[in-house]
């Protein structure tokens, strides 16, 4: 059995339309291109009160009546926006700590310091540019400290001096 693959449809209407629609591409999918759709994974979300998850991403639709633009309009209501998850936020930083605290990452060790910093950016930059366009990215700061703090303590055990001389 072949399932087709990710994609994510967003559709304005009634849920009862919404259920003919995935009907309708479950059937279609299945006749012409011998293609299923997983139960588990097919799911309908009302984007106004829940996330829908998708690609390691979490999408709604944003409402802010405060936020308005030159002639008085609202902005922002009604526009589709992307976040970081929560367990993402989480995740990200526990690599970096030790009993609850940042610490030193022992299989850099063995690298020179201009690697070991060189490491450091290249991972933050790469979770920083997949969620680019997530409207909750100023999150991931606090996960920006605690890996600056692991770095620091890396350093500093590879070149056996303190954390304040790094």
């Amino acid at each position: 059995m072949r399932y087709a693959d990710d994609f994510l449809l967003g559709f304005s209407g009634p849920r009862a339309e919404a259920e003919a629609i995935k009907q309708q591409l479950q059937q279609f999918l299945h006749e012409h291109l011998h293609l299923d759709l997983s139960e588990a994974k097919t799911l309908i979300t009302h984007a106004r009160t829940e996330r829908a998850h998708f690609l390691g991403d979490e999408s709604d639709t944003i409402y802010a009546d405060s936020r308005h633009d030159g002639t008085g309009r609202r902005s922002v209501n009604g526009q589709i926006g992307l976040h970081v998850p929560r367990a993402v936020l989480r995740a990200h930083g526990r690599r970096y700590l030790r009993r609850g605290q940042p610490g030193p990452l022992g299989a850099r060790l063995h690298d020179t310091p201009f690697s070991i910093v060189a490491a450091y950016q290249q991972e933050y930059r790469g979770v920083v540019e997949y969620y680019r366009l997530a409207h909750n990215l100023r999150q991931l700061t606090g996960r920006h400290g605690v890996m600056e703090a692991s770095l620091v303590r890396t350093l500093a055990t590879k070149l056996k001096t303190s954390g304040a001389q790094i």
